[in-house]
């Protein structure tokens, strides 16, 4: 126990010490005593930033503009991180339109909040949309306010007229290209429904004979469907007794005329009287429509050659047993049938 403090004695610097002696026992001293301030000084921070600072409720900011919403950061002594965003409403410009961490969270002071800030609509004015499809424009507007809860441009009142751009052109707007745009607008729209179609007045075929109404109707090509009937005591057979459209009507060309005519009495030995009936496809613009009569022996005779438009075709004939009727569409065969005696 002596020998441990009379080591701890001769670790002490001295008067009685050597000069080199003294100077390296006071060095490592030295460097001890820097040590433990360094530990100390270490801990002391430790222990203060677990203490942390103070807590701030976070503001509802939201709506604000942006130098009143960061005033109110500061004044929670929070800091402000802005990324600017376009949005359809043009009035939110400017504004702060989301925040994160949301309001009434409880964060220590000097926490960033991230702010979303309108830097404006998507389109400040109305653009020119004279001579596009409205197809097109309907199309561009709800792509472009699709995230809006009240499109700023919306399609009002759209007018059809006719004109020789092609239809679904958009002839007028109102408002006009580079119009302001502040608030929810109204576009309304004057469009074209192409060129004024060509009517022609309606023969009359009421009381002429079926083939001669036929006839009639090819020749103008006119798209027709024959319906029979049988006559009364009192109406001739194989005449035409009714039409719809009536006689004179003014109609656009292309229009079906609907005949009813009665069926023939008195048809010869040895030939049938039928209705050749077929509903087809409508066609985008009149094709050749064309029917052929094939006898036994091969020999082919052209019944009637008209352009339609397709839907329902009602044709009547009157042919010899086992001819067969063949149907054809622009050339292409639709419908081939033999004509049998009836029952």
């Amino acid at each position: 126990m002596n020998s441990f403090f009379e080591r701890l004695r001769n670790a002490i610097p001295s008067q009685s010490d050597a000069p080199e002696d003294r100077f390296f026992k006071l060095f490592v001293y030295g460097l001890v005593g820097i040590a433990l301030l360094s530990l100390v000084a270490g801990l002391t921070t430790f222990f203060l930033s677990l203490q942390g600072a103070e807590e701030t409720m976070v503001p509802d900011i939201r709506k604000l503009a942006l130098p009143e919403a960061i005033i109110q950061l500061q004044d929670k002594q929070l800091n402000a991180r802005v990324q600017l965003r376009t949005f359809a409403d043009p009035q939110l410009k400017g504004k702060v339109i989301s925040q994160d961490p949301s309001p009434g969270t409880l964060v220590r002071a000097g926490r960033e909040v991230r702010l979303t800030v309108s830097s404006g609509a998507v389109v400040d004015k109305v653009e020119n949309f004279v001579g596009q499809q409205l197809s097109e424009v309907r199309l561009h507007l709800q792509t472009l306010f699709s995230t809006a809860a009240q499109p700023l441009l919306s399609i009002g009142d759209v007018s059809y007229v006719f004109d020789q751009a092609d239809p679904g052109t958009i002839l007028h707007q109102d408002p006009k290209a580079d119009t302001p745009l502040s608030q929810p607008t109204t576009l309304n729209l004057v469009v074209s429904r192409g060129p004024d179609v060509k009517r022609i007045a309606l023969p009359t075929l009421t009381g002429s004979g079926w083939q001669t109404a036929l006839n009639e109707l090819t020749k103008q090509n006119i798209p027709f469907t024959f319906k029979v009937v049988d006559p009364q005591p009192d109406q001739p057979s194989g005449t035409v007794i009714e039409q719809d459209p009536a006689a004179g009507t003014e109609v656009p060309v292309g229009t079906r005329v609907t005949l009813t005519m009665t069926r023939p009495r008195n048809v010869p030995k040895g030939k049938v009287f039928g209705l050749l009936e077929r509903t087809l496809p409508n066609y985008a613009v009149p094709v050749e429509l064309t029917l052929e009569a094939v006898a036994p022996d091969g020999e082919r005779t052209l019944l009637l050659s008209t352009m339609s438009p397709g839907g329902e075709v009602g044709i009547p004939y009157l042919q010899d047993e086992n001819t067969t009727l063949v149907l054809y569409s622009y050339k292409s065969e639709i419908l081939r049938v033999v004509v049998r005696p009836q029952q």
